[in-house]
């Protein structure tokens, strides 16, 4: 395999599936699946010189696959060198119909691993986590001990519970956890972002 991971760069993949145009790969380094176009038109390339005729003075040489239709339209071949090789007439239809084959594979392939994607990151851990029971009961319990008040500006009602640390993520002991109204709330992310990316 010539190619790295789109997420951590590393080069240790695991082919995880083929489809027509493309290889999955899972990277051993970091688990991310993604997705890349095979270097050849299709798996089983067959290619000739086929001729474009565009007026009676001007043509052009292409190799197109006889397989799939593929063919690499920007490279022209040279008429001296492959002039005598001419196999027929390049076939437009088959090569428009490899091009919306090979992008609606890539597209179908992308929208299933983000998804696959999305169900391995910390980031679906975390929302599943905020919907389970253990979650709703840490909250109710942070919610009454602040007596559903907001601790920053301690006149509006608290709908959030903010995570002052999120070192014992999973595991958090109330102390970790503060009742915050939504205006409070979003206030607070905000300008932690903005110290964040000022630096």
């Amino acid at each position: 395999m010539g190619y790295n991971c789109n997420k951590c760069g590393s080069g240790k993949l695991k082919i995880d599936g083929t489809y027509p145009y493309h290889d999955i790969y899972e990277c051993l380094d970091c688990n991310y699946l993604g997705h890349t176009r095979i270097e050849d038109c299709c798996r089983r390339p067959f290619l000739v010189v086929a001729i474009v005729h565009y007026d009676h003075d001007r043509y052009a040489l292409y190799h197109q696959c006889l397989n799939c239709g593929g063919a690499e339209k920007t490279k022209h071949l040279k008429t001296k060198e492959y002039g005598s090789q001419i196999r027929g007439d390049f076939n437009q239809d088959r090569f428009e119909e490899w091009k919306v084959g090979k992008s609606e594979e890539s597209n179908m392939i992308y929208g299933s691993l983000r998804h696959a994607n999305y169900q391995n990151s910390n980031s679906y851990k975390y929302h599943t986590y905020l919907l389970s029971e253990e979650w709703k009961a840490k909250r109710a319990l942070v919610l009454s001990r602040d007596h559903n008040l907001c601790k920053l500006c301690n006149t509006e009602p608290a709908l959030d519970i903010h995570h002052l640390t999120y070192d014992n993520l999973y595991n958090e002991p109330l102390e970790d956890l503060q009742s915050l109204c939504r205006a409070c709330h979003v206030n607070l992310h905000r300008t932690e972002f903005l110290k964040k990316h000022s630096r």
